[in-house]
């Protein structure tokens, strides 16, 4: 419904990895405290809603809120994925992921700390591939 809603936010464009800059690893950790610190957690009812200027959301919220905060910030949307995980509890949850030359960040509104994915204890079950529908 997000892609029906808002087709421009969901078109995949530029690099699909970046140079992992210190300007960029500075970007990536002040757009994940900043967008967790701005969203309040509350999970959705009945119906799973998307909205990325929620000031109340889930995980996909904090999701769309980051990316298009990296996006506006220069970031190509086309190195953004958002991966599908499970947390430790074994509840479904998405993650968004920067794809750099040194690695696959992850941002996570579950943590202030942003992780190389294979320090971040996730396994992705399935990402987007620069589109938000591309599952």
């Amino acid at each position: 419904m997000f892609c029906l809603k808002h087709s421009a936010q969901c078109q995949a464009t530029g690099q699909s990895t970046v140079a992992a800059t210190t300007g960029l690893v500075q970007l990536v950790q002040a757009v994940n405290r900043q967008v967790n610190r701005s969203i309040t957690p509350r999970a959705d009812g009945r119906i799973d809603t998307w909205n990325a200027t929620a000031s109340a959301g889930d995980c996909e919220d904090y999701v769309l809120a980051k990316r298009a905060a990296l996006i506006q910030q220069g970031v190509p949307s086309s190195a953004l994925r958002i991966g599908y995980t499970k947390t430790r509890q074994g509840e479904g949850h998405v993650v968004l992921i920067v794809r750099t030359g040194a690695g696959e960040f992850v941002l996570d509104n579950l943590s202030t700390s942003v992780k190389l994915l294979a320090d971040s204890g996730y396994r992705i079950e399935s990402s987007s591939r620069g589109g938000l529908l591309d599952w």
